[in-house]
């Protein structure tokens, strides 16, 4: 019986080339049988080889009778296996538990320092109206912009006919104007310089809400003993309802979930802190504006 064997190439002529190499004759003396064409992938990516099995033909095959399958090499050396060498155990006998805990809190790294915001400096007032006109006037909303300052920060004021519109929605556009603009100006401003994008004083109608729904949900839990839940917030709608609640001693609050937008829990501090509520992926809903 011929020998069949098999062989690889980048395409077929190759793996053709390979098998007559092997037998020492030419093409036309190989009885060959393509197993895969191969293919070139995706863009360079996941290519395959072309595959035949070619054997001699009757008359090649009786004149080759040495012609045998290649055998696997058996000369290879085992690597003889190595046990893993055990830990060494380090035995503090001398070292007193309290001495312990001083060696645990000394290789902690140190805290870094909480950045008090401040407001943009002057000098950079003219890129920050720049930017924004920009992209104001990417959403066809060709606006004014007044620059001042409001709790410790720089204020962008939008003056136009388009402030209803930007209000809309809990105010959502004047947070994704916010947000690209922090983003196109974070490496060109000084680390502690904080501004905020309003429209129409939606900011500070928007503060007021948020501060007396605080007071309303705290009162709730101290009189009822129950949790009270305010929808997701975005971080400085949250800093906004944790302040107010700070200097009352008799309520928590706490942010709860993951991403930009959070939800906030107002308990009684000594209970069990509730479990945050399961909510579905994607939702940012927010407390209904009065």
């Amino acid at each position: 019986m011929a020998v069949k064997l098999e062989f690889k190439g980048s395409d077929i002529d190759e793996a053709v080339k390979a098998a007559c190499k092997r037998f020492g004759v030419d093409r036309d003396a190989l009885e060959i049988n393509v197993l895969s064409t191969g293919s070139t992938g995706i863009f360079g990516l996941m290519r395959k080889q072309s595959v035949v099995q070619a054997s001699l033909k009757g008359d090649q095959a009786a004149e080759n009778p040495k012609v045998e399958k290649p055998k696997a090499p058996t000369d290879k050396k085992k690597r003889p296996r190595t046990k893993a060498k055990p830990t060494p155990k380090i035995e503090n006998e001398d070292v007193s538990p309290d001495e312990e805990v001083e060696v645990r809190e000394e290789t902690r790294q140190p805290r870094r320092p909480k950045v008090e915001p401040s407001p943009v400096p002057p000098e950079f007032h003219d890129q920050l109206k720049g930017e924004l006109g920009k992209l104001l006037s990417l959403m066809g909303m060709e606006s004014e912009i007044v620059i001042g300052e409001e709790n410790g920060k720089t204020k962008l004021e939008i003056v136009g006919d388009h402030v209803a519109a930007l209000q809309d929605r809990d105010g959502q556009a004047l947070d994704g104007l916010q947000y690209l603009l922090r983003k196109m100006t974070s490496d060109k401003l000084p680390e502690r310089a904080m501004f905020v994008v309003d429209a129409g004083g939606f900011r500070t109608n928007r503060r007021s809400e948020l501060e007396e729904l605080a007071v309303r949900l705290a009162d709730e839990v101290k009189e009822l003993s129950v949790t009270r839940t305010i929808p997701p917030l975005n971080p400085s709608e949250r800093r906004i309802v944790h302040m107010m609640l700070q200097d009352d001693n008799t309520i928590r609050s706490r942010s709860v979930g993951s991403g930009l937008f959070k939800k906030i829990l107002i308990y009684k501090p000594g209970t069990q802190r509730p479990r945050s509520p399961s909510r579905k992926r994607g939702s940012r809903s927010r407390p209904p504006r009065k």
